[in-house]
């Protein structure tokens, strides 16, 4: 069976993950953490349920891989810590890791966020403090490393 590839987006919301994944994917497999967040608990975020939904995109993750299927990550996976919880999902099962980086510039995320549907948009003060959190994917991480820059 050939290796399979995890791929995790990395980039603030509306930096273009999901278009980067529609312009880009080919058979990999495409797990959207805000389509469960907003189709199990009715909206795109709810602080006490990001456990459950770390264990169900966990099984997803590891069952896929174990199918032999390859996986994007659409998520945002701005730090360390949360990525590292992923790749150790991915070295498990001994399969490559792949980051797509969007390096998007924030006004730009906070233009795009302010076009979108008003149910959609992240709190603007909250988008500013998500790209404070933001840490650069470091050489450890990967074995393949896609940067995207976006003015």
């Amino acid at each position: 069976m050939a290796k399979t590839t995890l791929t995790l987006m990395v980039g603030l919301p509306r930096s273009g993950k999901s278009t980067w994944i529609k312009e880009n994917k080919t058979d990999e497999i495409v797990i959207e953490q805000d389509w469960i967040r907003t189709n199990v608990f009715g909206h795109q975020f709810h602080g006490p349920a990001e456990p459950f939904l770390f264990a169900v995109v966990s099984a997803m993750i590891r069952t896929l891989i174990n199918q032999g299927k390859d996986v994007i990550l659409d998520a945002t996976c701005l730090t360390k810590d949360i990525r590292n919880r992923y790749i150790r999902i991915a070295e498990e099962s001994n399969s490559n890791i792949k980051i797509v980086w969007l390096c998007t510039h924030i006004d730009t995320c906070c233009d795009r966020n302010e076009s979108s549907p008003k149910g959609q948009q992240v709190p603007r003060d909250l988008l500013r403090a998500m790209n404070i959190r933001l840490e650069k994917p470091m050489k450890h991480e990967y074995n393949e490393l896609v940067i995207v820059e976006e003015n």
